[in-house]
């Protein structure tokens, strides 16, 4: 267990003289410093400050000393900075990080410093001061602050609080940190230098500093505020002010503003001392009253801690402080008598594990620190080891987390219960011995006749006796060493890596050398030690004669494991080492390593996993039962880790390890333990699934073969007053108790025992006994049952055998109780046992009848209710008349048997004379209809007083009955009327013959049951009327019957339609032979399920009004000739729609296609829905086929009456998409198409719809051209594609005259050719086609390119191209002519221009000038040249080409990026002059 070491902080040698008063401590939020401030009491001046180490030693160079008084300190958040406020003013900021300079800033604060406060970068530092000035500093890397600061504000005085809204760790002001949350996330500021925070005034206005330093006042309070708190995870802030007033406020990230969200009055008295969180949204406040009070945000929910419930706290303390522990979830109270109470939160409730319990018992009482000197102020949390600082005024103590040592040796025992004192046990005498030192202890060590205590480099050594109490020094001596060890008269130290021996008295007889590296480890049982260097490898000597002998030869672990060792044991014979194990951050893992000294078989067991296998092949399988029991106990070892492990000092295969849950799960474990009921029989055998789940700490038992495995052989729970396991001396296991912890010198033991199961009962004075009982454990851990009888086959009591099968009842060995029974010689206890194991799946359930057997009635009852029985323990209860708890049980949890367990009850008191009670349980177990009659039988009177007073119907008519066998017909007809018995009235009735009195008791009562008896009476006499009764008690089938026997033809019709089918079948056949009543005929047989016959008569008697009805019963299994016969008839008479009804009804699809398009009937979408033929869940290819052949057929038919959407449509649901685009391309629905083509993906479908979408006008709309192109991609037709792009370029040039685009187009129409796998000759003929042309098309762009920097230039490239033999197939030769006219015109060769005018209309004779050469240019040269205009000088001037329309879809990629660089940046649009 982990105890709080007290360490009193050494004032410093420049201040220790006069009246020291200690101020404000605060731990830096990385580093484990701890900065102290302090001032002269007597004068209330010169103050300092002080950093130490968390040791409590003065660091060197770290104080600061001012005439002035310390008001406030701040931490930055991660270098070694601290910010100092004084009363003066002035600012200082010390550095501890090397040359430990202190920079001072006195410039601009002329009034106390209440708070400082810096952001999470450290770059920025607030301070505020007494009189309401705000101050935002700057700092450079060093930690000096600018001279000039960055923001200043006069606000309200004084200010007292400063809140940064995200900083990486809040700072420390004395004011605020009290008050404040220690974790936020600097990652939320916009930057590094990012200040936003909020600031209060002690009168109760609150303000909100943006990050770019302006002020803005969010809130005024009522009252002084006394302290404000931020959560993060909530985004609020909370005031509180000195009147315990509660403002809660919801903060806007976004906007910075606040708004009011709570407003309430806390619990307790207007002295607040100090108010913090305890966690996420849980509110912990103290104010000089004995209670702490936490509220919990989120469940709305108030309690309180109370000192009351804590030992060794003065009744009147109270609470003077207190703080929290993030990490470890502690709560530290200070007292006002000294005392620091720790209670530790447990997340039992939120995990929501166990019954519903109060939110206090989730605080778990953790420790007691003892009382310090003088009235605790203030306490602050370090960050690591534990670490709390104490601040009295008068002194600093530094409180830090250590593990209490403890040794077991030879039945005795050593249990440090104090920093100083030490409580030694000799468990074979019970005798107890105080051991106090004058320092603080590091580790004990224990033989029989010595005892050693060292710390602080000093060993003491006690000789110490089991009968006397009485300890001597035997001697001492200063050592290094950290591990110590004794055997006799020598003491066993490390130093220098290697192994002294030296004596009592610290005098070195032998040096133990260490050839493999330097000792770092040891331990010893028996008479061997055993020794473990830094490099893994292990040495053994025997230390039983007077000098040590190498008892083998070193062996290396570092073949075993990389990991760190942490200890090393031997067994009792030195055969094997158990070896444990840490990885490179120091954490224990969950395995135990054993290694075979002698050879080289290696095993490691993982606690919570089922894998036996060792290290080397050398594992051998158990068998079923001993697998599934090492299984069993493997689960419950889940998330444990290992702690220690021991070797017995006699049974040298007999391992005990001590396995320990994860820190964060041992408060919730002892919670849950808490609120569930633990053990099955008691302490000493309590081993049941809840206690292994719910006990932080478990004492595993293992027992390791001689193949060098381990078994597990049991799991003990730790009790909860106990710290841990410390020693094994079998059966026994010693634990250390945790009620010793810090109790001082003591005169009980300081450890508890547990014996192991097998033994419990035992007399272990008994040698043998014991030595047999080892024997048997261990074989029956391994599954050899033959060996582990032969070991207890001598044991001839029947005393001990009986022992023995008790002791499996807790130990749950069920096989070993069948052999003890059976030495025992109790058969019936036998016969049980296996008829319980037999029969009932439950272990615990054939355990609990074991233990009936054995008259372990409470062990039995515990085992019912753990399993869960309730069945077999209500049985139990009885079998024990135990009444009450019986029907307590049946009522609760035993619904099942309630009425049951009445009766038995019933049957209990009847027998013992107490016939009221037994009337009352006969009438819970609805059993009093027999029983009470049958119980009173013999008192006629008393059984006629019970049942009138009963007023029971049932009970009527039982004694009606009983009045009826007596001869006494009217009272049984009082008694049946009584008890609505109607039948018995009517029987009687009619046996009397009041036949009248018979109709009327059936009119009246309408009981069927009495119609029918009367209509039995009538057959005779009145036919008619019986068939009326008959009919009135629904037996229709017998009226019928009855009417046919007598002729009634006028009833026969009505009662047939209310029979069965059989029955309507033959009375259709009755009237078939009658041409009369055909028609009833037909409809009988109709409704009696006979279709064919129906339809057969309609067909013989032309009965076709009724036909009609009947084809509505048809389905697929009616008779297909019948069916033609319908279709036919309903066909014939243009009944179509009946026709095709009834065929779809049957399944004759085809044939209502061919109705449909023989009659020209139109196939709507609803009748191809219904004539689709669902895919089945499990269809065979045959049905596949048909479906697919039918659904082609279908879509056919729809193309061919035009309907081109639905034989898309059906011919997609047959799977085949390409009919299903053809029929889509005669609907012409372009959209339809295009989403076609994209969801079909089909390389064939992509180009049919690109070749649709060509034939729209898609020169005006460019998405059509995107879709067109991308199908052609995504369809592989490069050449369609590459035709596409040179049409592209013909519209550029025809339309736009825009070559540069062209060109662009024609290059890609060439990139396009040049992707094809396959070239064939007219592919390579198209491709130097269109490097030709693009050569020509490119000559002439770059010519109008060149026109305005050398028009000559252009004009001559012009002339050259019109030499060009196929310029016509690029280029149109009018754009050329008319780009060398305009020249020539516009530079007054009118001559010239008209030359070129006149070879044109020779080389084009039809051309329209005017539409290459503006309608000016032309009269311009015409005027100037005195000639007339000629015909086609501008006779058109106008051209408009035709083209196709195509909708856009995104394809596969991008279709910018389908477009590659040259036409790529192309801007395919139709607006401005261009577009393609």
């Amino acid at each position: 267990m982990a105890i709080y070491f007290n360490r009193e902080v050494q004032a410093a040698a420049s201040v220790a003289a006069g009246g020291l008063k200690y101020q404000l401590v605060q731990w830096h939020p990385v580093h484990e410093v701890l900065a102290v401030a302090a001032k002269n009491e007597a004068t209330d001046s010169d103050g300092s400050v002080h950093c130490y180490t968390h040791e409590g030693q003065l660091l060197e160079g770290s104080s600061i000393q001012r005439t002035s008084v310390v008001e406030c300190m701040a931490w930055e958040q991660r270098r070694k900075l601290l910010a100092v406020g004084w009363r003066s003013g002035e600012i200082s900021v010390s550095s501890l990080e090397g040359t430990k300079d202190v920079f001072e800033q006195s410039s601009v604060h002329r009034d106390a410093i209440l708070f400082l406060c810096w952001n999470g970068s450290g770059s920025r530092l607030v301070s505020g001061d007494q009189n309401g000035l705000l101050v935002i500093w700057r700092v450079d890397t060093k930690g000096s602050l600018y001279p000039l600061p960055v923001h200043k504000h006069q606000l309200v005085a004084p200010l007292n609080h400063c809140i940064l809204k995200y900083s990486a760790s809040l700072p420390y002001s004395w004011n605020q940190s009290e008050s404040s949350e220690k974790a936020f996330s600097w990652k939320h500021a916009s930057d590094q230098d990012s200040i936003s925070c909020f600031v209060t005034s002690q009168k109760g206005n609150i303000y909100h500093i943006s990050n770019m330093g302006s002020v803005s006042e969010t809130f005024i309070v009522e009252g002084t505020i006394h302290s404000v708190l931020y959560s993060h995870a909530r985004q609020s802030l909370v005031v509180i002010t000195q009147m315990m007033q509660l403002y809660q406020y919801a903060v806007n990230a976004n906007s910075n503003t606040i708004t009011l969200s709570m407003n309430a009055k806390l619990s307790g008295n207007n002295k607040p001392i100090n108010i913090i969180w305890a966690g996420p949204a849980l509110l912990a406040t103290c104010s000089y009253e004995d209670v702490v009070r936490l509220w919990d945000f989120d469940r709305d929910e108030n309690y309180l801690l109370e000192l009351a419930n804590v030992d060794r706290v003065p009744e009147t303390a109270h609470v003077t402080y207190i703080d929290y522990n993030k990490t470890k979830a502690i709560l530290s109270v200070a007292t006002s008598s000294g005392h620091i109470v720790m209670w530790q939160y447990s997340p039992f409730k939120s995990k929501g594990l166990g019954p519903r319990v109060e939110p206090s018992e989730c605080w778990n009482l953790l420790s007691v620190t003892p009382p310090i000197i003088g009235l605790i102020t203030q306490m602050r949390w370090g960050t690591a080891k534990g670490l709390l600082a104490v601040n009295s005024g008068q002194s600093v103590h530094i409180f830090s987390a250590q593990v209490m040592h403890s040794h077991f040796n030879d039945q005795v025992s050593a249990v440090q219960v104090s920093p100083k004192s030490v409580s030694v046990t000799y468990h074979s005498t019970n005798l107890v011995h105080s051991i106090n030192v004058d320092f603080l202890i590091d580790g004990v060590c224990v033989t029989k006749e010595h005892t050693a205590v060292w710390g602080d480099k000093k060993v003491m050594l006690y000789s110490l006796s089991s009968d006397k109490p009485v300890a001597r020094v035997a001697g001492s001596f200063t050592t290094t060493s950290t591990v110590i060890l004794l055997y006799e008269y020598s003491v066993f130290v490390i130093e220098n890596g290697q192994v002294e021996v030296r004596t009592l008295q610290g005098t070195t007889k032998q040096v133990l050398t260490c050839p493999e590296g330097a000792a770092n480890l040891m331990s010893i049982n028996g008479h061997y030690l055993v020794v473990t260097t830094d490099t893994a490898w292990v040495m053994v000597w025997d230390i039983s004669r007077r000098e040590p002998r190498q008892f083998s030869s070193p062996k290396n672990l570092r073949e075993m494991t990389s990991d760190s060792i942490v200890s090393v044991k031997c067994n009792s014979v030195c055969s094997h080492l158990s070896v444990i194990t840490t990885d490179r951050q120091d954490h224990v893992g969950s395995a135990i390593n054993v290694v075979e000294m002698e050879g080289n078989h290696k095993f490691s067991y993982t606690l919570g996993t089922a894998d036996f296998t060792g290290l080397q092949s050398n594992y051998v399988p158990r068998g079923d039962a001993v697998e599934s029991r090492q299984a069993e106990l493997a689960v419950k070892l889940a998330g444990r880790l290992l702690a220690t492990s021991y070797w017995d000092n006699e049974e040298p295969k007999l391992l005990v390890c001590e396995a320990m849950l994860e820190h964060d799960q041992v408060s919730l474990a002892r919670s849950r333990r808490r609120h569930f009921t633990t053990g099955l029989l008691g302490k000493q055998s309590t081993t049941s699934v809840a206690d292994l789940t719910m006990a932080s700490s478990v004492a595993v038992v293992m027992f390791i073969t001689d193949d060098t495995e381990l078994l597990l052989s049991e799991i003990i729970p730790v009790e909860e007053h106990c710290d841990g396991l410390i020693g094994v001396a079998a059966p026994v296991l010693y634990f250390s108790k945790l009620s010793i912890i810090g109790k001082g010198e003591r005169t009980d033991s300081p450890c508890d025992t547990h014996i192991m199961r097998d033994f419990v009962g035992l007399d272990l004075r008994d040698k043998a006994v014991v030595k047999s009982m080892m024997k048997f454990t261990a074989c029956c851990t391994e599954g050899n049952m033959d060996e582990a009888f032969k070991a207890i086959k001598q044991i001839k009591s029947k005393a001990v055998w009986e022992n023995m099968a008790k002791m499996c009842v807790s130990s749950r060995r069920l096989d070993v109780a069948a052999v003890c029974l059976g030495n025992m010689g109790n058969a019936r206890a036998a016969m049980a046992l296996r008829k319980a194991r037999e029969e009932l799946p439950e272990v615990e359930a054939q355990l609990a009848t074991l233990a009936v057997q054995l008259n372990m009635l409470d062990e039995a009852e515990l085992l019912f209710k753990q399993c869960e029985r309730y069945d077999l323990l209500n049985q139990f209860y009885q079998s024990m008349g135990q009444w009450s708890q019986a029907i307590e049980l049946a009522e609760t949890q035993d619904r099942m048997n309630l009425k049951t367990t009445y009766y038995n009850y019933g049957n209990h008191v009847e027998s013992i004379g107490e016939l009221t009670a037994a009337i009352n349980c006969y009438e819970k177990s609805d059993t009093h209809y027999v029983e009470v009659p049958r119980m009173l039988l013999d008192d006629p009177d008393e059984l006629q007083e019970y049942i009138m007073k009963s007023k029971d119907k049932t009970l009527y008519q039982w004694w009606a009955e009983y009045m009826e066998s007596l001869g006494d017909l009217e009272a049984a007809l009082q008694f049946y009327r009584d008890g609505g018995d109607h039948t018995s009235i009517v029987r009687i009735h009619c046996y009397m013959g009041n036949t009248d009195k018979a109709i009327d008791e059936v009119d009246r009562s309408g009981d069927r049951a009495a119609a029918f008896h009367l209509a039995q009476r009538l057959e005779t006499d009145d036919p008619q009327k019986a068939i009326h009764y008959y009919t009135k008690a629904q037996s229709y089938s017998t009226a019928l019957k009855l009417a046919k026997e007598c002729d009634l033809q006028g009833e026969l019709m009505s009662l047939a339609l209310l029979c069965s089918e059989d029955d309507k079948l033959e009375a259709a056949r009755i009237y078939e032979s009658n041409p009369a009543t055909i028609d009833k005929a037909i409809v009988l047989y109709q409704e009696g399920g006979n279709i064919g016959s129906a339809m057969e008569l309609c067909f013989q008697y032309d009965r076709f009004d009724l036909l009609q009805q009947v084809a509505k019963e048809i389905d697929v299994q009616s008779d297909p000739a019948t069916v033609d016969r319908c279709v036919k008839f309903f066909s014939s008479h243009g009944e179509f729609e009946r026709a095709i009804d009834l065929l779809i009804k049957v399944g004759k699809h085809s044939d209502v296609l061919d109705i449909c398009l023989t009659n020209y009937i139109t196939i709507s979408e609803e009748l191809a829905e219904r004539m689709t033929i669902a895919k089945a869940t499990e269809e065979t290819p045959e049905e596949a086929s048909q479906r697919i052949t039918l659904l082609e057929k279908l879509a056919e038919a729809c193309a061919f009456q035009g309907n081109h959407h639905l034989a898309a449509k059906k011919f997609t649901q047959a799977g085949n998409k390409v009919k299903a685009m053809k029929a889509l391309l005669k609907s012409g629905d372009t959209a339809k198409i295009i989403f076609f083509a994209q969801v079909s993906r089909q390389r064939d479908i992509y180009i049919m719809a690109a070749n649709y979408l060509q034939t729209l006008d898609w020169r005006s709309d460019p998405e059509i051209m995107k879709s067109i192109i991308g199908f052609y991609t995504k369809g592989k037709s490069q050449e369609s594609l590459a035709g596409f792009y040179d049409a592209c370029a013909q519209v550029e040039i025809d339309e736009f005259q825009n070559y540069d685009k062209a060109m662009g187009a024609l290059s890609e129409s060439l990139k396009c050719l040049g992707k094809m796998k396959t070239r064939t000759p007219s592919i390579e003929a198209k491709m130097q086609f269109l490097k030709d042309r693009i050569t020509l098309v490119g000559k002439f762009a770059e010519a109008r390119k060149l026109y305005e920097d050398r028009p000559d230039d252009s004009v001559h490239m012009c002339s050259l191209l019109l030499d060009e033999p196929s310029l016509d197939t690029a280029v149109r030769v009018g754009d050329v002519y008319g780009m060398m006219i305009e020249h020539y015109a516009q530079t007054g060769n009118h001559q010239k221009a008209y030359s070129l005018m006149e070879e044109m209309r020779e080389r084009i004779p039809s051309v329209n000038m005017a539409f290459y050469v503006d309608m000016q240019t032309i009269e311009l040269v015409h005027s100037s040249l005195g000639l007339p205009m000629k015909h086609g000088m501008g006779a058109e001037m106008s051209r408009e080409p035709q083209q196709g329309d195509i909708d856009e879809e995104e394809v596969e990629s991008d279709p910018e990026e389908l477009i590659e660089e040259d036409y790529s940046t192309v801007n395919l649009t139709t607006t401005g002059t261009s577009s393609c």
